[in-house]
């Protein structure tokens, strides 16, 4: 188990677990944008559109100095570990958070 305490096991974990819940997300995003379309129609679209501007421009003022990070090897016992623990994630809206 020391090798899981490694600032490169870390790092790779961390890297992979927000990669793996962002595309989670985005995967979520489009499914409930398609079922609003099939509800509402195409309309929604322009909605949409304007709410994904704001929330840019709002990252964009609170992180001023975000910049993407270079390119690095990772540790694969952390990536993999990473992605593993994004997919068994509860990140579905108004489930309650186990306990624990």
């Amino acid at each position: 188990m020391p090798r899981l305490r490694t600032p490169s096991y870390r790092r790779a974990f961390l890297l992979a677990y927000a990669y793996r819940i962002g595309e989670r997300l985005q995967e979520t995003r489009r499914t409930a944008a398609d079922a609003a379309a099939v509800q509402y129609g195409s309309s929604l679209e322009l909605v949409l559109t304007a709410k994904t501007r704001h929330v840019d421009a709002a990252f964009e003022e609170a992180f001023p100095n975000a910049r993407a990070m270079p390119g690095r090897r990772l540790n694969a016992e952390g990536y993999h570990a990473g992605r593993a623990a994004a997919d068994r994630a509860q990140i579905a809206h108004g489930q309650e958070l186990p306990r624990g």
